[in-house]
């Protein structure tokens, strides 16, 4: 009696009427061979779809009935094979993700135009070089990625964006930054490296809840005074650029933790950058530095420091005051010897003293327990100590382009090395434990 109560109870049950476009959309999908956990099979999971990852599929085409999936928010398209983007996507009102990066569009289709819920719209690595006017009914975005397209002038139409918190345009040809960028009041990432930027305009500092500035890669001559008014950065980028001074306002910005100027012309840094009590990461390779200021040494919590390729004849000081460093780069200067405050940087996880002037490696290279990349390449050094033999977490050694005679029958005790050069030295030798396939 139970079972035949049950039976007429799900008989009597009404049958479920799935629109007939999902089972257009499912045999699009067999034709195809997606994956099931991208794209289900069954209706039910299908109708409750809010997600469809197509990246790095060999995709050429998408089917038209996308838009009777009710609840799909985030379409992702990125490396596909698209030939063209078809208008029904516009009946996609719902979405608030898009990502069309890296399908060579040279334009958007208008029907990009009716997504005006978007809050997310990713479009790197096409060759744009211009946006379309509906860009302006974008008011919900809050990021957009334009990197690496054909820019050359910055679009107007992002002044309507005054949503925004993230705006990605590096990799383009843009060579001025237009006023009104300072009416993106709400931004907090800005990316702006590897473009042909000249000079900033004085409605920067109006981005106060501005917390990254990538600015690296452009043609700056000059950084305003005004940079120091950003009083929530805490990464900021201006490597490689042509600079030759910094403001004195830079030790303004007590909340940056990372601070890149490789890449410029200085010969000097303004001491203010001693107030920079946060930083944690401070990259000044390849300027015309001769030394620093000891004042250096208040920045108690900096982890890494990149002073490669200046013209450093001494280690600074300073360095020896820093307890939290973990990389440490000195190569390419004029560094004749290694002073053995170097032994108390416990810490160090990498140390680059390539490109130098060494003959000898010091002792207190040997206390530096917790090292497992160490760049000793392109010196004068004619042998190894055997207190190298300590640096038993050391995963690489960089030995090549000196004058050593052999390898040190030690090195084989390096329990965790997988990587040494010694090209281009004195000796043709090469012992049988170099075979060892962990090296």
């Amino acid at each position: 009696m139970k079972f035949s109560f049950f039976k007429k109870t799900l008989s009597s049950m009404p049958a479920i009427n799935y629109p007939l476009e999902l089972e257009e959309l499912i045999k699009w999908a067999n034709l195809h061979y997606l994956p099931k956990k991208i794209f289900p099979r069954d209706k039910a999971e299908l109708l409750a779809l809010e997600t469809l990852e197509f990246s790095d599929l060999p995709i050429t085409e998408l089917p038209e009935y996308l838009y009777c999936l009710p609840h799909l928010t985030k379409l992702s398209l990125n490396h596909t094979q698209l030939i063209e983007i078809p208008d029904s996507l516009g009946q996609l009102t719902q979405l608030r993700e898009l990502d069309l990066s890296f399908v060579h569009l040279y334009e958007l289709p208008d029907c990009i135009g009716n997504l005006s819920n978007l809050n997310i719209l990713l479009l790197a690595f096409n060759e744009l070089s211009e946006l379309p006017n509906f860009f302006k009914h974008f008011k919900q975005l809050k990021k957009l990625s334009l990197f690496n397209n054909q820019l050359s002038e910055f679009p107007e139409v992002i002044q309507y964006l005054t949503e925004l918190t993230e705006l990605g345009l590096s990799g383009n040809n843009l060579v001025n930054l237009p006023e009104f960028i300072g009416e993106l009041t709400q931004l907090t990432r800005l990316s702006l490296f590897n473009n042909q930027i000249e000079h900033l305009p004085h409605s920067l500092i109006k981005l106060q809840q501005l917390r990254e500035l990538g600015l690296g890669g452009n043609q700056l001559r000059i950084i305003p005074e005004q940079i120091g008014l950003l009083s929530k950065l805490n990464k900021l980028s201006l490597s490689n650029n042509q600079l030759q001074n910094l403001p004195y306002t830079i030790g303004q910005l007590s909340q940056l933790e990372e601070l890149s100027l490789a890449g410029n012309q200085f010969s000097d840094l303004p001491e203010s950058i001693n107030e920079l009590m946060s930083l944690k990461k401070l990259s000044l390779s390849s300027n015309r530095l001769t030394q620093l200021p000891n004042s250096f040494k208040k920045l108690t919590h900096l982890t890494e420091l990149w002073l490669s390729s200046n013209r450093l004849k001494q280690i600074p000081e300073f360095i020896a005051e820093l307890p939290y460093i973990t990389e440490l780069g000195l190569g390419g200067n004029r560094i004749k010897h290694v002073p053995e405050f170097i032994g108390q940087l416990t810490q160090l996880t990498k140390l680059s003293l390539s490109g130098n002037q060494l003959k000898t490696i010091p002792g207190c290279i040997g206390e530096l327990i917790n090292l497992e990349e160490l760049w000793l390449n392109d010196n004068q050094l004619t042998e190894i100590p055997e207190f190298i033999s300590n640096l038993k977490n050391l995963t690489k050694l960089h030995l090549e382009n000196n004058k050593l005679t052999e390898i040190p029958y030690f090195i084989n005790e390096l329990p965790k090395l997988t990587h040494l050069e010694f090209y281009n030295n004195k000796t043709n030798f090469v012992p049988e434990f170099t075979a060892n396939p962990r090296i």
